[in-house]
């Protein structure tokens, strides 16, 4: 993996203090079982995040975006796990 400069990371972020908040909230939700968006050799969540920034899947947004998108992700693990529980009693 290349390390992208920060002439690569300007382009998708206003700051250097907005690309680490945008590659750190990433790799969190890496490591909290989101899957990745970039095909790539690493299993280093800064690395994957670093990339996807990179690649523009992934855009630093307005903290009310932030915590509606964690909203939904939330919401949607409640509804899994409810799911899997309505499973498990039909068996």
């Amino acid at each position: 993996m290349n390390i992208p400069s920060f002439d690569q990371l300007s382009k998708i972020t206003d700051s250097r203090y907005s690309a680490v908040m945008l590659i750190a909230q990433r790799a969190r939700q890496l490591l909290d079982g989101d899957d990745q968006l970039v095909d790539l050799d690493s299993n280093k969540p800064v690395s994957i995040a670093m990339e996807e920034a990179v690649q523009g899947k992934i855009t630093y947004g307005s903290k009310e975006e932030a915590q509606r998108q964690e909203w939904i992700k939330s919401e949607r693990r409640r509804l899994e796990r409810l799911a899997s529980r309505d499973r498990e009693e039909e068996e």
